[in-house]
């Protein structure tokens, strides 16, 4: 049976190609924006503000993946700072990492680490600590033990309580520029407490090593989003300098219960200057600049960790004025169309209420409490059963929170700012089954 040809029109054929051709057209105008890229700078921004708040010489580490990529472009693609040596932490449980870090790269000198030997490290993955206290040792008695182990057969520290030695004059004299309010509570030996833990990975004892082989001598910092446990109460010999808080032979500080008091930032008028002339503000400071909603997480590090408490230092100094100058450079380079005000941002709403910018703290709550509205709304409209399962995951926990929160500032300082929200919101939480 012979098949006859079929034939097209040049017609059908012009539509079927105007039509193909419109689909990817379509799908560019309705996906464009959550895709664009342009103005967007986070990494290199980012990368270049973790850096700008280190002295020079400076060791610097970091963690994961959105503080060390940008290290790493930085320096490696824009030359930027390459005095400063970062380090991951977690590479630094590799051997062949320990080995590439006592190396020189670009200005950045090699890490001062000596005491781990190369036949522990290379064959053992971590050390035992003694849950039974004993002695209290410097790092160097207690790294003896490490001194002539085989593979496989870990070593065991034989105190969780080791000390640094440290010269007290000498590192007055090194930090006193830097922090001259901070030269009278250095103390003469650095407690580094392991109370609790029963090993001590390479990373760890590597970190150890560095701290008493530096001898104080190069400033080391630790990105601020990146874990600072190297041993117990840690953060409160830190003092922030930016985007990093640095490690300094701090006598730790209580208050009247007993409860550790941080140092805070170091120097107020110094991170001034670096936030101020120094940063850069990932794009977010243009009109229409797209973040995902990773990248509004990193860009909002800046809101909430940098100039919330740089305002907060200088509203407990009694200068007003340059905490409003502050918050109002925040305001005016973290745009809120690129980086919504979510719950991390109340503290950034007490710090305007503080600093009398009350219009502007009014905004924040109801931006906040909007965003939080929106989530119970459509958490009442669920099924019973759905209701009982999304309760158990966070976003509904961290809407409540915003509430009870942002109503709580308001309250504090007399605003009507959510009085158009409160029926809402009480039947609302009444149909939760919240109590108020």
């Amino acid at each position: 049976m012979r098949t006859l040809p079929v034939t097209i029109s040049t017609a059908a054929a012009g539509v079927a190609s105007l039509v193909l051709l419109l689909i990817p057209i379509q799908m560019a105008g309705q996906n464009w924006d959550d895709h664009d890229r342009s103005g967007r700078t986070v990494a290199s921004d980012m990368g270049r503000n973790y850096l700008e708040s280190c002295e020079p010489n400076a060791i610097l580490f970091c963690y994961g993946d959105n503080d060390t990529f940008p290290l790493w472009y930085a320096q490696e693609v824009e030359g930027i700072r390459t005095d400063v040596r970062t380090v991951n932490l977690s590479y630094l449980s590799g051997d062949w990492y320990i080995d590439q870090m006592k190396k020189q790269a670009y200005e950045g000198k090699p890490l001062p680490i000596g005491l781990l030997p190369k036949s522990y490290y290379y064959y053992n993955n971590y050390a035992l600590v003694s849950p039974n206290g004993g002695e209290r040792l410097s790092v160097e008695e207690a790294y003896k033990a490490l001194q002539g182990h085989g593979p496989g057969s870990p070593a065991m520290l034989t105190s969780p309580d080791l000390y640094v030695a440290v010269d007290s004059a000498a590192v007055a004299q090194r930090i006193a520029k830097s922090f001259p309010a901070l030269t009278g509570h250095i103390t003469p030996d650095f407690s580094l407490s392991l109370h609790g833990r029963q090993f001590l990975d390479i990373g760890g004892l590597s970190v150890l090593d560095l701290i008493a082989g530096n001898k104080w001598e190069r400033p080391i910092y630790w990105a601020i989003t990146s874990p600072r446990n190297a041993f117990n109460g840690m953060t409160a010999s830190m003092v922030q300098t930016g985007m990093a808080s640095q490690l300094l032979p701090l006598a730790p500080r209580v208050d009247s219960t007993g409860r550790a008091i941080d140092y805070g930032i170091g120097n107020l008028d110094r991170m001034y200057e670096t936030v101020m002339t120094k940063f850069r503000w990932c794009g977010a400071d243009r009109p229409g600049t797209y973040f995902d909603e990773n990248a509004r997480g990193i860009v909002s590090t800046l809101r909430n960790q940098i100039f919330t408490p740089l305002a907060n230092g200088y509203l407990e100094r009694g200068d007003k004025q340059k905490a409003q100058a502050i918050l109002k450079k925040c305001l005016s380079v973290i745009l809120e169309e690129n980086v919504p005000y979510e719950t991390s941002a109340l503290y950034f709403a007490d710090a305007l209420y503080r600093a009398d910018m009350r219009a502007e703290a009014d905004h924040v709550l109801q931006a906040i409490a909007r965003r939080a509205l929106s989530t119970l709304t459509w958490a009442v409209q669920l099924p019973a059963e759905k209701l009982e399962e999304v309760s158990r995951h966070g976003e509904l926990q961290e809407a409540y929170t915003a509430i009870s929160y942002a109503l709580d500032f308001a309250k504090d300082y007399n605003s009507q700012a959510l009085s158009r929200y409160e029926q809402e919101i009480a039947a609302l939480l009444r149909r939760l089954g919240v109590a108020q």
